[in-house]
């Protein structure tokens, strides 16, 4: 007797995922240096996506917001608050449910502040968006995966206060002492931490003019031609 055959079942297909790709630098330095860190975020998350899309997943880049990009030019952004342009049309396009993933480089450029991190992981789980890590390998969907990235994020913050403390510690104690703050204006040079003008430039000022002690035609004394 012949067992009857059964066609197999086609493969589901994965569900479609589209991805918003978010970068920052704290500097306008390190933002608007050729090929800098922003190139180099963009490039990875990139890689990932393209990663995940060989592994067989359909994901997709719905959109790439680079914080503080402007008309062109690109500025540094602080991430201790949520008071960014980027991050605000990141959180309208979760709402607005045009996106599933938010990939980022590193916990700490979407946010250096405990507080404001959790709240942003919970706004995105409301219209079911994850965070995805590259350097972390996090995983918000298990507690242990919270636990271990609100660690990072109390670490992150606290390496951002402490170097706040010691530049307000710095600042004080040269304002104590009567040193300047800050680079050398134009024509000063910095010289045992005060400011002052070059040996150069002043043996030019103290020298007397040609107009003033003799002819100005020839620089001889008053009353003498060649």
């Amino acid at each position: 007797m012949t067992m009857p055959v059964h066609a197999k079942e086609p493969l589901s297909k994965p569900p479609a995922v589209n991805v918003a790709l978010y970068v920052r630098v704290s500097t306008d330095m390190q933002a608007q240096k050729d090929d800098g860190s922003l190139d180099t975020q963009l490039d990875r998350l990139t890689w990932f996506v393209e990663s995940k899309r060989a592994a067989g997943q359909v994901w997709t880049i719905a959109e790439k917001f680079v914080e503080g990009e402007k008309d062109g030019k690109r500025y540094g952004k602080s991430a201790k608050n949520t008071n960014r342009p980027a991050l605000q049309k990141l959180c309208e396009m979760a709402r607005a449910g045009l996106i599933d993933v938010v990939a980022i480089t590193k916990i700490d450029r979407i946010s250096r502040s405990v507080k404001d991190f959790l709240l942003l992981v919970d706004e995105f789980e409301k219209f079911g968006v994850k965070i995805v890590s590259l350097r972390e390998s996090i995983d918000l969907t298990t507690p242990g995966g919270r636990l271990q990235t609100t660690m990072l994020i109390a670490l992150a913050q606290h390496e951002r206060e402490v170097t706040s403390c010691r530049v307000k510690e710095k600042v004080a104690w040269r304002a104590e002492k009567g040193f300047p703050i800050g680079p050398p204006p134009i024509g000063y040079v910095m010289k045992e931490k005060r400011f002052e003008v070059p040996s150069t430039w002043s043996a030019k000022a103290s020298m007397p003019s040609c107009a003033s002690s003799g002819n100005a035609a020839t620089g001889l004394p008053k009353g003498r031609s060649m």
